[in-house]
C-alpha cells in the first residue's frame, strides 16, 4: 500500500500524471484480482468457462492493457506536444 501514497512533485503536470498512475495501478490490481477469483472459483467448482465469461476476460484484458497503455504512452505524448 505505500505505493499508492501521492507525494507532490514541483510542477502541476507531474502531480496529474502522478495520479493518473496511481488510478490505473489500482484498477490493475483490483480487476486482477477479480481475475484471479473468478479462475479459483471456477476451479473449485469444476465448472469450464462459456463463450460469454471467456469474452468477458478478454474484454477485461484489453481495457486494463488500454488504461496502462494510455498512461505510459499517451498522456505523457499529450504533455510533451502541449
Amino acid at each position: 500500500m505505500f505505493a499508492f501514497q501521492v507525494h507532490p512533485y514541483l510542477n502541476r503536470g507531474l502531480n496529474d500524471f502522478q495520479r493518473l498512475a496511481l488510478v490505473t495501478q489500482f484498477i490493475t490490481c483490483v480487476s486482477g484480482m477479480i481475475y484471479l477469483m473468478v479462475g479459483c472459483l471456477d476451479e473449485l467448482n469444476e465448472v469450464s468457462p462459456d463463450r460469454q465469461a471467456q469474452g468477458a476476460s478478454t474484454v477485461l484484458t484489453i481495457v486494463v492493457f488500454g488504461l496502462n497503455w494510455v498512461t505510459v504512452v499517451l498522456y505523457p505524448a499529450y504533455r510533451y506536444i502541449l
